[in-house]
């Protein structure tokens, strides 16, 4: 629809904020989510946190779900920005 209505593919930002009104829109069915959507625009990279509330944070690097404090763990030891 994005592309159709303005003639290009929608940036990483409108994207997300494109599943903030899904979520919000859905919400009063009780889903339960976490979801991380990334991709590369004239921006460059991006990587967004996207919760069941619809908030949206932008960050570099992020871990969802029963084993997030292990996958923490794991970035904070091995992760490098310069991969």
């Amino acid at each position: 629809m994005f592309e159709l209505r303005h003639g290009k593919e929608p940036s990483v930002a409108a994207s997300s904020r494109m599943m903030v009104n899904l979520i919000n829109y859905y919400k009063r069915y009780g889903l339960s989510m976490g979801l991380m959507l990334s991709g590369v625009d004239e921006s460059g990279p991006q990587l967004y946190y996207i919760n069941t509330e619809g908030s949206r944070i932008k960050g570099d690097l992020f871990s969802v779900g029963s084993g997030m404090t292990y996958a923490y763990g794991v970035l904070d030891t091995f992760y490098r920005y310069d991969m």
